[in-house]
């Protein structure tokens, strides 16, 4: 009896949806496409989550614009990553305000390269006092300098296929994409940034976030930064970085003996120590066979 209602109800509910979908007709498919449609960045999003970050391809749109990568965000960290920085003659450049300094430093496998970018810039403008008390950087220091259009596709070639690593990332974006807006060059995209601002506000919410409060609270020596520089600030955002990252990464090598050696920084000489003596001393053996002879009827000795 009850497999004969389990039966009937099975039937009822195959019946249910039949009539379900026959009474929806046309309309349902229109708007299954119209689902379809919409969701076009969805499929693009799962397909293209294998390309390679920042490769100005005009049709690389796996990343909704303004989205910030960071490391817990995203499967794995991108092989070839740029630290940035820049340094300005004010807050905003809707307001005439201009770059005169970009430091870049280039990381592999979050190791630096040794290679870097790093360009002052005449403003062409003067730079205002308030700007110049926090860089250092004067009117006279900057006017022999390049301008920003003499030096832009150096720019872009170095960054070219780099996620890049910035504090406050919209603030220096904001006025490198101004400055390639006047030579109608492609613009850099939110997608491919790692803002270690918002990574630091995440970890740390309600503590204070800037670069020397976080050198402080890692204990990184920032003594020698009297004044920002984009250069020494990109030197000392490699440090923060790792270090709210998780650290590191090792990096190996062959050692010819069938093992793999870590090597560079990270890596740490082996201290060699000799073998302590476990051997028993002579009164602990006749302790011993002292004692397993009062033991009364062993085990070992059963028949």
């Amino acid at each position: 009896m009850r497999l004969f209602k389990g039966f009937y109800l099975l039937f009822l509910i195959v019946s249910y949806f039949d009539l379900s979908q026959a009474s929806a007709g046309p309309t349902s498919e229109v708007d299954l496409s119209t689902i379809l449609e919409e969701n076009k960045s969805i499929n693009k999003l799962v397909v293209g989550c294998g390309k390679k970050p920042f490769n100005w391809k005009e049709d690389d749109k796996t990343t909704p614009k303004g989205s910030f990568g960071t490391r817990s965000s995203r499967n794995e960290m991108s092989e070839r990553e740029v630290v940035l920085d820049t340094e300005t003659t004010g807050l905003e450049p809707r307001a005439g305000h201009r770059l005169v300094e970009i430091g870049c430093i280039e990381l592999v496998d979050r190791v630096p390269t040794g290679r870097q970018f790093h360009k002052y810039l005449n403003p062409e403008r003067p730079v205002p006092r308030e700007a110049s008390q926090i860089h250092g950087l004067t009117d006279e220091f900057l006017q022999d300098k390049p301008l920003f259009k003499d030096v832009a596709g150096e720019f872009l070639d170095f960054v070219r296929d780099a996620t890049l690593v910035i504090h406050n990332a919209p603030f220096d974006m904001k006025f490198l994409n101004a400055e390639l807006t006047i030579l109608e060059a492609p613009l850099l995209e939110m997608k491919n940034v790692v803002d270690t601002l918002q990574i630091a506000r995440k970890k740390f919410p309600g503590a204070p976030a800037n670069l020397d409060a976080l050198c402080r609270r890692f204990k990184i020596d920032n003594s020698h930064r009297t004044n920002h520089g984009a250069l020494l600030d990109s030197e000392l955002l490699i440090e923060v970085y790792l270090e709210l990252t998780g650290g590191r990464q090792l990096s190996f090598q062959w050692d010819g003996q069938g093992k793999s050696a870590p090597t560079g920084q990270d890596a740490k000489e082996k201290i060699h120590r000799e073998a302590r003596p476990h051997e028993a001393s002579a009164p602990e053996r006749d302790a011993h066979d002292a004692f397993m002879k009062g033991i009364k009827k062993p085990l070992w000795e059963a028949s």
